[in-house]
């Protein structure tokens, strides 16, 4: 029994300076995770309040030329606060109207024309004159066909300039703004 008490002392001595010097190693791996982790989580916590920061205190806006979109039908019903007003109220095809609007309403020179019995399909796009003191030719074309206008923002109460187009049927259209944040719409008959 002294030989294996003897082994046994000396595997133990062994693993005693054996471990000694792994132990500062294993601390010192211990300690430089731990850092890393913390560093990792202090990062990412510092990159979400940053987000957080950003979204709350920048105002976004639409910036593109697409339209924005909406949530709400188009306002036609004189009922609404902003309906456009179209003078005349009926016109001949090639006809120039007016259009008068609330004076705290923006809008673009786009307008789009639809038979007010269908005015989810529409029929025509129009530009307008810009409004009083700008020199812009007032022009239509077909929806189907390509087209497009100069992304420029204007306000007050007009009259901006509308071509009834040549080819437009006899009957009740819906005029709308075609690329303001908030679609307002009036009516127009086409009478020959």
């Amino acid at each position: 029994m002294p030989d294996l008490e003897q082994e046994l002392q000396a595997l133990a001595d062994r693993r005693a300076a054996e471990s000694s010097g792994d132990f500062d190693a294993v601390l010192a791996t211990a300690r430089s995770r731990r850092q890393c982790r913390t560093t990792a989580w202090s990062a990412a916590a510092a990159a979400v309040v940053a987000l957080g920061a950003v979204v709350t205190l920048v105002p976004w806006s639409d910036s593109g030329s697409a339209p924005a979109a909406r949530t709400e039908g188009p306002r036609t019903d004189p009922r609404w606060s902003s309906p456009i007003t179209v003078t005349p109220e009926t016109a001949r095809p090639g006809a120039v109207v007016a259009l008068r609007f609330p004076d705290d309403n923006g809008r673009g020179i786009a307008f789009q024309l639809a038979k007010e019995s269908d005015p989810s399909k529409v029929l025509y796009y129009l530009t307008s004159d810009w409004g009083p003191g700008r020199e812009h030719t007032p022009t239509w074309w077909p929806a189907d066909a390509n087209g497009g206008w100069v992304d420029v923002g204007i306000n007050g109460p007009g009259p901006d300039h509308v071509v009834v187009p040549d080819t437009a049927e006899d009957g009740v259209y819906r005029l709308c703004t075609a690329n303001a944040a908030i679609q307002v719409c009036g009516l127009l008959t086409v009478r020959r």
